[in-house]
């Protein structure tokens, strides 16, 4: 038995502690196994003066969710689909995984757009997420933080047009702050096919997310999501509108990448992917 402090786990189940089993008592560990993946559970070991103190201060074991989708990949998921996630100490959340692009673990939204959702919508849709996994949605600007405030994130876009052409943007930082920063973004670093719309001219990095409702952006003749049908992350106003209307519209009003085909192209296809770096 060691000497000083003891490295013991105090298993419970499902919530239930097993030390309520009168021939059941706390076991000393001498290989530290916190944070193993137990059959879908989480095991902590937490350090005790004495093993009759642990008693009182038993960690019960908890649900364990991976962390984002590249857990899964790494953990053998290999089929893109519906997978639920927790990327911190708060509530789990559904998302849609890619397991095949690029290596697989890719968080992905909106997937591809097929104009089934409307993306021209206010700032509590955009911080709850909107739309249907089985077709195109937002994830939640609130689940956009909580993913890049656990891990360095790469961004990655695809985006298609009506002739074929298929090409990708990709940054290797990424992150978005709370909502009392007005979920401001930060992106750079970037490499691909497509070109950079987003962290060169009118970058968008250190913008606030600006919805119909919010402005909050820099331009000084309006708001750039009421006049451009979506929510982004609009310096003044953009060079780029992934979430701008389905087949068209005004000028750069469309779903636009201007080194791809230019404003006034509203592109077929976009999906946007965010994994760990």
């Amino acid at each position: 038995m060691h000497l000083g402090k003891f490295n013991l786990v105090c298993a419970a189940v499902y919530g239930i502690s097993r030390l309520s089993e009168p021939d059941l008592r706390a076991v000393n560990f001498a290989d530290k196994i916190e944070g193993q993946n137990l059959n879908g559970s989480l095991i902590k070991e937490i350090e005790v003066d004495t093993e009759s103190s642990c008693l009182l201060e038993c960690v019960d074991e908890e649900r364990y969710y991976p962390r984002n989708c590249l857990d899964y990949y790494q953990n053998g998921s290999s089929t893109d689909g519906v997978y639920l996630i927790c990327p911190d100490e708060e509530e789990p959340f559904q998302v849609v995984c890619d397991m095949t692009t690029d290596g697989g673990g890719w968080n992905t939204f909106p997937r591809p757009r097929d104009g089934s959702v409307d993306f021209y919508v206010h700032w509590e849709s955009y911080k709850e997420g909107f739309g249907s996994l089985k077709s195109e949605f937002w994830i939640g600007n609130y689940c956009l933080y909580r993913l890049t405030a656990s891990a360095n994130i790469v961004f990655r876009i695809d985006m298609e047009d009506y002739e074929g052409h298929r090409r990708f943007s990709e940054y290797t930082t990424f992150s978005v702050a709370d909502e009392s920063d007005y979920y401001r973004v930060t992106i750079d670093g970037y490499r691909g096919t497509l070109g950079d719309s987003l962290s060169s001219i009118q970058s968008m990095t250190n913008m606030n997310f600006t919805t119909r409702d919010r402005d909050n952006e820099l331009s000084d003749v309006g708001n750039c999501a009421e006049y451009f049908k979506g929510g982004w992350w609009y310096n003044s106003c953009h060079r780029a509108n992934p979430n701008g209307l389905y087949q068209g519209g005004g000028h750069a009003q469309g779903v636009s990448w201007i080194s791809l085909r230019g404003l006034d192209y509203s592109l077929k296809r976009t999906k946007i992917k965010l994994r760990p770096a």
